[in-house]
C-alpha cells in the first residue's frame, strides 16, 4: 500500500495530522455531502485506525484536535441517531488551500 500526505502538513502540523487529512480530503471528493456550504465526510475514529494500522485511537484523536484546532478542519455531528456519536469533518478554506497545494493526486 502506498501512503501519500502533505509533507507541508506534516511539518506543521506532525505526519499523523498531515495522514489523517490526506484521508480525509480523499474521502471528501469522493463521499463528501455537501451540508451548509461546505462539503462534510462522516468518519469515525476507529475507521482511520483500520486505514492507518500503525496508529492507535489516541494517535488520531491527536492529529484530529491539531488539525481542528490549527483552522484546518471543521467537526460536526451529522446525524440521524442521538445515540449515534460520529463525526463530520469538512475543510475550511485554509485547510482546502494547503490540500491543493500539496497537489497529492496529479
Amino acid at each position: 500500500m502506498t501512503i501519500t500526505y502533505s509533507t507541508q502538513m506534516a511539518s506543521r502540523y506532525g505526519i499523523n495530522a498531515a495522514l489523517v487529512a490526506a484521508y480525509l480530503y480523499k474521502g471528501v471528493q469522493i463521499d463528501g455531502r455537501r451540508h451548509h456550504e461546505r462539503i462534510w465526510y462522516r468518519c469515525a475514529k476507529r475507521t482511520l485506525t483500520a486505514f492507518y494500522t500503525f496508529c492507535g485511537i489516541g494517535a488520531i484523536s491527536s492529529a484530529l484536535k491539531k488539525l481542528v484546532d490549527g483552522g484546518v478542519l471543521v467537526k460536526r455531528e451529522y446525524n440521524d441517531s442521538r445515540f449515534d456519536r460520529t463525526l463530520s469533518y469538512a475543510f475550511t478554506d485554509y485547510g482546502k488551500r494547503l490540500m491543493e497545494e500539496a497537489n497529492l493526486w496529479d
